[in-house]
């Protein structure tokens, strides 16, 4: 009976375990770069984008670094009601 207990609770916390997103195309680390300091320089984010680009890591349509990059600063400059 301890057996099958512990087995539930092992199971249930390797669902639970979070795992890391990456970018598809230049392998960076995703999970909490809308909260980084990073994503407020859109000049920066962009600038990676091109190193991206220029050594063939890119081959997508559209830059996930600069979608978020770019919805988090948008999010800024709203003006709240």
């Amino acid at each position: 009976m301890r057996n099958k207990i512990l087995n539930k609770i092992q199971k249930k916390n390797k669902q639970e375990k979070h795992q890391d997103i990456y970018c598809t195309q230049c392998g960076e680390k995703l999970d909490d770069f809308c909260f980084s300091e990073d994503v407020k320089n859109l000049k920066a984010v962009k600038k990676h984008h091109e190193e991206c680009k220029k050594v063939k890591r890119f081959k997508g349509d559209y830059c996930s670094r600069i979608f978020i990059a770019e919805s988090v600063n948008e999010g800024k400059t709203k003006k709240r009601k």
